[in-house]
């Protein structure tokens, strides 16, 4: 193999220009992907942290069996309090289980006492969400979601609102509210609520949002018990074997329960994923296209130029698939000399962003955080390897004539 390198090396610096070119070309799509591939992977890194962490998902939720069905009513959508017991006894003697937060929706009417508005709401459990935000890896730990005093279990009457509901019922920091909705039994209640919180929020529904804690949920609902429970796990991967292990052992302490995963429960993040991914097919689809026509336009023009040499070669042995194998050579040396090129770029380009230091405003989220590119050594090889063989399938195309010319005819052309 060392004469066939020998040659394929001569040959690709007898035109460095042409070779160079190639080589770029070659670099900037492997730099292009890498570095593409690790926005997408910092997007849905962040994604996955904000639904499991910052919103007290946890990896895993446990749900009432029959939840969200239609015409199920609140009885067959929230565990009862003896129900609740239950599934947080389970959930103490499992090992993989960190944090483990109860919640619910509510939904029903605030008012300032002039003006009133429907709204929705999360009720979360703060000691626990506040346990789950800290646990969270990179900048997302030391994002505050929030203007105001965080919520608080010694203080459950206050609340937090979102800017456009703020400013939809003119509230400030400090302000008391009436929130009033469905008991469990189907009554009507009201309780008062203190503005202590206004957070950012996205959506149609950005302006009727609110946050309260669990418990001033239960006073409003005249019941204990939750809607659902987040379970946060040690380790994200054991994730399905702590699915299969709590239903079974629920079902055997009389809970039946659906557990799905944060995945599962966040259409946001299968939507935003199923996005990328047809954009990633789209860009790499685009950046094979243009490499491999270089690699093609360089291969191309080299038969043309080493017409007569290829015509010597065969003259003295030298097989048609002994043609093709050294323009293959050729091209595999373009591809993994490009990629190593690329690899130089991808580094140049992640290290300029570290220290450029850039900010944007996500969506759902209306704060300016750090935007980043991660280093993913999977999407990495894949590019190179993608670029190779995309080199070597270009290089059998372009030598396809090398191979069929006769030695008469190469010797002859001038």
């Amino acid at each position: 193999m060392t004469p066939w390198l020998s040659i394929a090396c001569r040959s690709l610096f007898r035109n460095r220009r042409r070779s160079l070119s190639t080589l770029l070309a070659v670099a900037i799509g492997f730099a292009g992907l890498s570095l593409f591939c690790g926005f997408v992977d910092y997007i849905f890194e962040g994604l996955r942290d904000l639904q499991v962490h910052g919103r007290g998902g946890g990896h895993l939720t446990i749900l009432r069996e029959g939840y969200g069905q239609a015409g199920g009513g609140d009885a067959e959508s929230h565990f009862s309090g003896p129900e609740l017991e239950g599934v947080l006894a389970v959930l103490a003697a499992e090992p993989e289980a960190l944090v483990v937060a109860p919640g619910m929706l509510v939904a029903g009417l605030m008012s300032n006492g002039d003006v009133s508005s429907v709204c929705y709401g999360y009720a979360v459990s703060p000691t626990e969400i506040a346990r789950m935000r800290e646990l969270a890896r990179g900048t997302l730990g030391e994002f505050k979601y929030f203007e105001g005093r965080a919520l608080s279990a010694a203080h459950p009457s206050g609340i937090g609102v979102s800017r456009g509901l703020m400013r939809r019922l003119a509230l400030r920091l400090g302000d008391t509210v009436v929130l009033a909705g469905p008991t469990a039994d189907g009554q009507f209640n009201a309780v008062d609520a203190e503005v202590v919180q206004v957070f950012e929020a996205s959506g149609d529904q950005a302006d009727r949002l609110f946050m309260i804690p669990v418990e001033h949920a239960r006073r409003l609902r005249d019941a204990g018990g939750a809607g659902h429970v987040g379970v946060l796990l040690r380790d994200a991967a054991h994730a399905e074997a702590v699915r299969v292990r709590l239903r079974q052992r629920l079902a055997a302490a009389g809970c039946p329960v659906e557990i799905r995963t944060w995945e599962e429960m966040s259409e946001f993040y299968r939507r935003v994923r199923d996005m990328f991914d047809v954009i990633s097919r789209f860009i790499f689809v685009i950046v094979l296209v243009i490499a491999m026509m270089s690699v093609v336009n360089t291969i191309g023009m080299a038969v043309l130029e080493r017409t007569r040499e290829i015509g010597i070669l065969r003259a003295l042995g030298m097989k048609p698939r002994g043609v093709r194998l050294l323009f293959v050579i050729e091209s595999a040396l373009l591809g993994a000399g490009g990629s190593l090129l690329g690899l130089g770029l991808t580094l140049a380009g992640w290290a300029a962003v570290r220290l450029a230091a850039p900010t944007w405003t996500p969506p759902q989220i209306n704060v300016t955080v750090p935007l980043q590119i991660h280093l993913v050594p999977g999407y990495m090889l894949m590019c190179g390897a993608g670029m190779l063989a995309l080199s070597v399938i270009a290089a059998l195309v372009a030598s396809r004539r090398a191979a069929a010319m006769e030695v008469v005819d190469a010797l002859g052309h001038v």
